[in-house]
């Protein structure tokens, strides 16, 4: 992750918890069984400390944010060792220490901080601070894009595809896609899924977007299996319509903490389910 990138990313994320900014008024209601979590969890990241500390790193007033977020972190809050990882990951305001940095990031990523689990999977794809390990990389991955983190998306995307850029020329990206799709790999089996499905630089097809999608479902690619969820939920695309099927695939994409499908199933539980298209 860059140095500007997680700086304006955390500052704002801060600013806009705090001023009501990140609240869809569309949304849902947050069922009863989630509502505690979800109170406490803004109560930790609308901490008065907390949130200066975001400030005074986003600023690059290093020595204020260390103060800030270390006694923060000692205590547990999850941003603040997410915000000393990066810190000490990047050498900013201390002494650059890998160690560290996995230290702090792996405590925050545990109680589910989306930018620590990003940056963790980050040190671990690279193998700084640890051994490099493509698996524990891709389960920081996943668990940070399914709460909508985009880097560890296009990392996700990146590790799997070996893929640094993409191509300029789109058949090009196509075609490197479609490759490792055919050797099986799942996360480039879901994108090229995704381009048939939408009819991005290829003509659309639903047919072959389903198949992919089935593909990289059975290898455990969660949105993958969500999205065949909701296909069997709805019949569409040629799949019989089985709400015992699409309710099982849901729930294996919720089982890896897919934010969609874990909601979905929230959503069942109160005999509201909904039928999104995919």
């Amino acid at each position: 992750m860059s140095h500007k990138a997680f700086l304006h990313a955390v500052f704002f994320l801060a600013l806009m918890v705090i001023t009501g900014c990140a609240l869809d008024p569309n949304k849902e209601p947050i069922p009863p069984a989630a509502e505690k979590f979800v109170t406490k969890k803004q109560e930790l990241y609308t901490n008065p400390e907390y949130v200066e500390g975001t400030a005074a790193l986003a600023r690059e007033d290093y020595a204020n944010a260390l103060a800030l977020f270390l006694p923060l972190a000692e205590q547990g809050h999850p941003g603040a060792q997410s915000g000393l990882g990066y810190m000490y990951a990047s050498g900013v305001g201390v002494e650059q220490n890998s160690a560290t940095a996995m230290a702090w990031l792996l405590t925050a990523a545990e109680q589910g901080d989306p930018d620590a689990q990003s940056n963790l999977g980050y040190l671990y794809a690279l193998g700084r601070g640890t051994t490099k390990d493509k698996a524990e990389a891709q389960k920081w991955y996943l668990r940070a894009a399914a709460q909508g983190n985009v880097e560890a998306q296009q990392n996700l995307n990146a590790l799997y595809t070996n893929l640094r850029y993409i191509p300029q020329d789109p058949t090009e990206a196509i075609k490197d896609l479609q490759t490792k799709a055919t050797e099986g790999n799942p996360v480039a089996q879901f994108l090229i899924g995704s381009r048939y499905f939408e009819g991005h630089n290829v003509p659309k097809d639903e047919t072959q977007a389903i198949e992919w999608f089935q593909k990289a479902a059975d290898q455990g690619h969660p949105e993958a299996q969500y999205r065949i969820g909701l296909f069997h939920l709805t019949g569409r695309g040629g799949i019989p319509q089985d709400a015992f099927t699409a309710e099982d695939w849901i729930r294996k994409a919720a089982e890896q903490n897919f934010a969609p499908a874990k909601k979905w199933l929230r959503s069942a539980a109160t005999s509201e389910t909904p039928t999104p298209s995919p």
